[in-house]
């Protein structure tokens, strides 16, 4: 089951029931690009929400009403992808893991790295740019720079310590997305940690978006990023009050309970929780 599928066990709202009859809704998810072994059985059309979290723009061949999809940014253009049925945005959230360890960041915390970037090296990707970027830039006596703990699906299903303790003890945490696509874990854990975050622009909506310079600091280039790090390392205050606000934006609207109430007030809108 996705990670987002934990929103239900976290969401008071949501009550799980003992059969399909029962329900309001099913859901169906799938969160891998192999879709050799997904086979679904036929579920009830008005009812089934299916949640494709797959880093893959292209849509899963299924009948179903309600399709909830990640990665779903057309890279050229900048936009929503054009497709040819209705498809709901939806995000990763902060994963139950993440959450469960983190603490509000204060100013007395020891954060003794000043910037933690979690990407190797490599000219063949912005990612791997950017890691060299932070690398090369002497000025920066204390960094982290590089992958830690598991990489890829394992790594991404497993609660990774060392790695997020390097994070909580990082003053300023740069992130990245994908060449190919929008949206990863690593923004929200990096946000869950406490530390100012910086990341490259986001061109999807969410129903709560993050805002520059209020819960994180987005950047247009390599050369933007290294002057907005080399700025916040400067004004500890700014940077301090700028990650506190990301850190409660992020738990109050962006954990797995949050993401299934968006697809239950998507759906139901009559039925609104009343979050903001």
């Amino acid at each position: 089951m996705t990670r987002i599928l934990d929103g239900i066990d976290m969401n008071p709202h949501i009550q799980l029931c003992d059969s399909e009859d029962l329900a309001d809704l099913i859901f169906l998810s799938v969160d891998t690009n192999r879709l050799d072994r997904f086979n679904p059985k036929k579920r009830n059309f008005d009812k089934t929400v299916f949640l494709d979290l797959r880093d893959s723009t292209k849509l899963v061949p299924i009948h179903v009403k309600y399709y909830f999809k990640r990665s779903c940014l057309d890279t050229s253009k900048k936009i929503f992808k054009a497709y040819p049925r209705k498809v709901f945005h939806i995000a990763y959230p902060i994963r139950k893991e993440y959450f469960e360890h983190s603490q509000p960041p204060t100013l007395q915390d020891q954060r003794a790295i000043d910037i933690s970037c979690f990407f190797d090296v490599d000219v063949n990707t912005l990612r791997g740019r950017v890691a060299k970027k932070i690398m090369d830039e002497h000025s920066w006596n204390k960094k982290h720079v590089g992958i830690v703990g598991m990489n890829k699906r394992v790594g991404r299903n497993t609660f990774q310590q060392q790695y997020f303790e390097i994070m909580k003890r990082s003053r300023i945490v740069v992130t990245c997305n994908p060449d190919r696509w929008e949206g990863d874990y690593r923004l929200y854990e990096a946000i869950s940690s406490g530390a100012l975050v910086l990341c490259d622009r986001l061109y999807l909506k969410q129903r709560h978006n993050f805002v520059d310079q209020q819960h994180l600091i987005f950047y247009d280039d390599i050369e933007d990023m290294v002057g907005k790090v080399q700025y916040y390392l400067q004004h500890e205050h700014e940077r301090f009050s700028i990650a506190q606000a990301g850190y409660e934006f992020g738990i109050t609207y962006h954990l797995p309970s949050s993401r299934i109430q968006e697809i239950v007030d998507t759906i139901f809108p009559d039925r609104l929780s009343g979050e903001n």
